[in-house]
């Protein structure tokens, strides 16, 4: 069932699967981070996996680095759509741990967390599932995935209003001229050929 959990709430539940919290107030002193950071603010945390370099990610795993592990909680959270902020090992400044960051309360489920810290979760009846649990997917997308979604969209809008752009340049070059007889288009033709092209497929949307 789902609950509204904090990012000391996550660090709780993410101990109790052998993870080690820090850089949060609830776990320990806070350092030296960027400005604005959500560190300072108690909205962030550092997750590191302490325990020995080859170890499963889950009882009765197969051992694994500490390296590989790390990258794969990162990897986890970020597909969960749960966090502000999540970085991990392949982001600048990350290669040790995880940052999580929770500007706000999450719904979240706890088969979704026990599926971020182990790669995998025990549903109801008791069956082990290596995917994210079916709650979470259907639950309202927020925090970098609904964020990377947005900024695909907005290039998606530019690039058709750029390809747009080339168009009617292209057109208004090309066709000044009437190529077959050296004379100006008529402006029924113009608007003929206008309103043809942008009836094609690769303009629509």
């Amino acid at each position: 069932m789902a609950k509204q959990y904090s990012i000391a709430d996550i660090g709780k539940e993410f101990e109790g699967y052998g993870l080690r919290i820090r850089e949060h107030p609830d776990f320990g002193r806070v350092g030296g981070h960027s400005p604005g950071s959500y560190h300072y603010s108690e909205q962030a945390i550092d997750l590191t996996d302490y325990r020995p370099d080859f170890a499963p990610e889950y009882k009765g795993g197969k051992p694994v680095s500490w390296q590989q592990r790390t990258k794969s909680i990162a990897n986890r959270a970020k597909q969960s759509g749960l966090f502000t902020e999540a970085l991990g090992p392949g982001d600048a400044n990350h290669d040790t741990h995880v940052h999580l960051a929770l500007k706000d309360t999450v719904q979240a489920t706890p088969e979704t967390l026990q599926w971020i810290a182990t790669g995998r979760y025990s549903n109801p009846q008791g069956q082990i599932s290596s995917e994210l649990p079916l709650q979470q997917k259907d639950a309202p997308l927020t925090g970098s995935v609904l964020s990377n979604l947005d900024v695909q969209a907005k290039n998606r809008q530019k690039e058709q209003k750029n390809n747009t752009n080339q168009f009617l340049s292209s057109f208004i070059a090309d066709n000044l001229m009437n190529r077959s007889t050296g004379s100006p288009f008529s402006q029924g033709s113009a608007q003929e050929q206008l309103r043809s092209a942008f009836q094609t497929p690769e303009l629509m949307t």
